[in-house]
């Protein structure tokens, strides 16, 4: 079995099945298209870029080692829960922290580099990243729970799928971001209402 040029139209749980039939390359198409999404959770949860990586790698093993418990319902969801439940594992007793002047990658570049503003004008990307910085430090001021949808809901997950990953009604999660925008519209005043409708 061989993936056809157009992977993008193949759907995650067919890609699943072709893995499972013994098509590797199935399976580095799913790791390509959904590493970048967990990497971000994984970074902004753990705090260091080698604890994302290392969550990814354990994400990964997961999904090997249990595709056969995929029920068909949304890949993307099914990932998140193993993320989430190995962040939670990891994380007992250690409280996760972002830290923008952290280095990613080779070359000196730094979290806070690759924040959005990238072909600004010098003083609106300093702004940009200013504004970013704060934001970031009012999400990891947010409770656990509330953090973790926000971030979700940031990746494109919909709420049934988040309300999946925590394993709570939907209502619950509904509520958790809004309990999470009402503490971000209050942490960063106006501007966050400004940013959220796309300044």
């Amino acid at each position: 079995m061989s993936i056809e040029a157009s992977t993008d139209e193949i759907r995650d749980g067919e890609l699943l099945t072709r893995y499972q039939a013994g098509d590797s390359e199935a399976l580095a198409v799913l790791v390509e298209r959904h590493s970048p999404a967990l990497y971000r959770l994984a970074l902004t949860m753990t705090g260091q870029s080698a604890d994302a990586n290392d969550v990814v790698q354990e994400v990964w093993r997961r999904v090997v080692r249990k595709s056969g418990g995929f029920r068909g319902d949304s890949f993307r969801g099914w990932i998140f829960r193993i993320c989430r439940n190995h962040l939670i594992d990891r994380s007992r007793g250690r409280k996760p922290t972002v830290s923008l002047d952290e280095g990613v990658g080779d070359g000196g570049t730094t979290r806070l580099d690759l924040l959005p503003g990238h072909g600004l004008e010098p003083d609106a990307a300093a702004e940009r990243r200013e504004w970013c910085a704060q934001l970031a430090a009012a999400v990891d001021a947010l409770s656990p729970e509330q953090k973790e949808v926000f971030l979700l809901r940031a990746e494109g997950l919909d709420f049934k799928e988040i309300a999946r990953v925590q394993r709570v009604p939907l209502n619950t999660a509904l509520a958790r971001m809004h309990y999470a925008v009402g503490r971000l519209r209050k942490s960063l005043g106006a501007e966050f209402a400004t940013e959220r409708r796309g300044k």
